[in-house]
């Protein structure tokens, strides 16, 4: 996953947390990818792909 992309999601999830979110709670975020192609499916997992920098 690149920056641009990682930052978008940092902004939209900041915006969540800061409406939702509780002070102790401790984010962080898998990416999942999948290709697909007619004859086959891939998944991957990316656990703890990257945490926020926030609080």
């Amino acid at each position: 996953m690149g920056w641009s992309k990682q930052r978008e999601i940092h902004r939209v999830a900041s915006a969540w947390v800061d409406r939702f979110g509780r002070p102790r709670d401790v984010y962080r975020f898998d990416v999942i990818g999948v290709t697909a192609t007619p004859c086959r499916t891939q998944i991957e997992h990316v656990e703890d792909a990257f945490r926020p920098a926030w609080r």
